[in-house]
């Protein structure tokens, strides 16, 4: 057991450079964990390059390309805690991840839900800067017109959307979209959407185990200060995982776009790094009726990356 006055009696870089440092000579995940997200990191650049390039079909596009752009920045936060042994706290940003990477995968399988969700995303962008100085606006405009011509949601949004184009939106109606799309923001509400019963227990153990960490506990507040190489690895491995989810989230939409380009490369090898660890872990969506939407499951990434 540490004694917290002599923890707390070091200068505070000098107790963290401690800890990195016997974390490093005990893990055998940091190499690993650090080529990933090297690489992930490059693949942000190509990410962008790609959608700079491209008009995107549909909402979900727009939405899984930026989930998985900031999973990425987070998955490099929590790894920069989990490398000093600070558990609590990386996990407490790996939570934001899994919320994230879940309602990227909503959205994938329910069109109408990543539209209304858009709209209302737009809808608080237009009130915080001027969309037309926005990189993604001429994707927004085209994204707004095709949901108005599928004429598919409840005629407030696309009375909505065609508010955004004339640049003029009502409060009331913007409230209203926010308040009938807030049941999508519940992690519990979205597993329902997308899993099994079977499924669902894992997702929601998973969750909860993981939510821990994000509450006030006195022991959580002094666990952290003694490093247990186990929990670490067991940290680091959950950061493979979770990295892994996240690029099968992004391929779900982009599959058939990057294949044979330089991102695909970068992603397959990374995949073939990852997967021998992640185990039986449910990853797609699995409820019958997205069998024929969800095209990269686990076990065959091998072959959807030749």
């Amino acid at each position: 057991m540490v004694k917290h006055s002599t923890v707390f009696a070091k200068p505070v870089w000098t107790y963290i450079e401690e800890r990195e440092k016997e974390i490093e000579e005990r893990s055998n995940y940091l190499d690993l964990v650090e080529e990933v997200l090297q690489e992930m990191w490059f693949s942000c650049a190509c990410t962008e390059k790609f959608m700079a390039e491209r008009e995107p079909d549909s909402s979900s596009e727009l939405i899984v390309s930026t989930y998985f752009l900031r999973n990425i920045q987070y998955l490099l936060s929590s790894y920069e805690l989990a490398k000093r042994g600070f558990l609590h706290p990386s996990y407490n940003i790996l939570r934001t991840v899994i919320e994230t990477t879940i309602k990227g995968y909503v959205c994938i399988v329910e069109e109408d839900i990543s539209d209304m969700i858009f709209i209302d995303v737009v809808n608080e962008l237009f009130e915080k800067v001027d969309l037309t100085t926005d990189i993604n606006y001429k994707h927004y405009v085209s994204i707004l017109k095709k949901i108005i011509d599928k004429n598919c949601l409840d005629g407030i949004y696309i009375l909505n959307a065609k508010n955004i184009l004339n640049k003029t939106v009502i409060k009331e109606h913007k409230d209203q979209i926010r308040k009938n799309i807030e049941k999508y923001s519940s992690y519990n509400k979205n597993i329902d959407i997308l899993y099994t019963k079977k499924y669902e227990r894992h997702w929601r153990r998973l969750y909860r185990e993981i939510c821990k960490t994000a509450h006030p506990s006195f022991t959580g507040t002094m666990s952290d200060l003694q490093i247990d190489i186990k929990l670490v690895n067991a940290c680091l491995n959950n950061i493979l995982g979770l990295c892994l989810i996240n690029i099968f989230m992004f391929l779900e939409i982009f599959y058939n776009d990057i294949k044979g380009t330089e991102l695909s490369g970068i992603l397959k090898e990374k995949l073939m790094k990852m997967y021998s660890g992640m185990g039986d872990v449910p990853i797609n969506p699995n409820k019958q009726k997205y069998k024929k939407k969800i095209q990269f499951k686990k076990d065959s990434y091998e072959q959807l990356l030749i």
